[in-house]
């Protein structure tokens, strides 16, 4: 009798794992925000993010590392090509909802943080960045749910403290973002991102785009 209770007991701990969300231990699910209605639409979860948390996120990309083809040159070997990361403040507004397609734009941004091999700025160089996103080419599963980005409070300022981060369905670079100098319409620069990221400084601001934005993915996905 208690070799048959013990083996039900067990069984009882499998079958409740079994039933916990597909992305419990995956790419983990964020609380849906209770002040947006479960069946909004794309441009609605947008808008709503728009005014809530998206203006808060220092917004990052990172480059692929995979060779490309110059139209002057040879490939190129990957060495030659690493990726590289950026990050600029916040400030970032939606300005455009195309279908499934996003502009996003800070007419008052600043590299706050990028790796090793992108060159140093002066603090005070500011920009005008346009980021164009288009959602349906988007993973819904791939990237990561809301984790702690770093405990260093000087960091936490400067970089925020929960990121997530969404990357491309395809393994290739679908965000494009582009600089421009304040008040200008010329394009000073422009990268093409494999992942994108979005810093905030709480948990709770982290996870309710996170689930928003992976609603809008999904939707776009499905398409």
């Amino acid at each position: 009798m208690k070799i048959l209770k013990s083996w039900l007991n067990a069984s009882s701990v499998v079958i409740s794992i079994a039933f916990l969300s597909p992305g419990t231990f995956a790419q983990g699910r964020s609380p849906w925000p209770s002040a947006l209605p479960q069946r909004s639409s794309v441009a609605e979860i947008m808008n709503w993010l728009d005014k809530t948390s998206l203006p808060k996120a220092r917004v990052g990309l990172r480059t692929s590392s995979t060779p490309q083809i110059d139209s002057d040159s040879p490939v190129l070997s990957q060495d030659q090509h690493p990726s590289d990361s950026l990050f600029y403040s916040q400030g970032f507004k939606l300005i455009k909802v195309d279908g499934c397609n996003l502009t996003l734009r800070n007419d008052h941004t600043r590299l706050i943080g990028h790796s090793t091999l992108v060159l140093d700025e002066t603090p005070q160089q500011h920009y005008s960045a346009e980021l164009y996103v288009p959602l349906y080419r988007l993973s819904e599963k791939k990237g990561r749910a809301p984790y702690r980005y770093t405990k260093d409070p000087r960091k936490s300022l400067l970089l925020g403290t929960w990121r997530t981060e969404f990357k491309s369905n395809r393994s290739r670079e679908e965000g494009i973002l582009t600089l421009f100098l304040p008040g200008h319409t010329e394009k000073i620069g422009g990268w093409e991102a494999e992942t994108l990221t979005f810093t905030f400084d709480t948990k709770e601001e982290s996870e309710q785009f996170n689930a928003a934005f992976r609603q809008a993915i999904r939707l776009c996905r499905t398409k």
